[in-house]
């Protein structure tokens, strides 16, 4: 979730853990650098960038 909750973009989540995750999306265009990870249970993490290709990211919980 981006833009205070306005703008949202679909990705699966890979290799979580209490630091951080991977996530595949189809793209990383238009991506922040911080934003916030909703997942479907409930959760919600803070996160920023700390490396990127061209359809995967990792992300570390603030």
């Amino acid at each position: 979730m981006t833009n205070d909750g306005h703008s949202t973009f679909d990705c699966t989540v890979r290799n979580l853990s209490e630091e951080g995750a991977k996530l595949v999306v189809t793209s990383i265009v238009g991506l922040p650098h911080r934003f916030r990870l909703s997942m479907i249970d409930g959760r919600n993490f803070d996160c920023e960038t700390i490396w990127h290709t061209e359809t995967e990211l990792g992300v570390r919980f603030l």
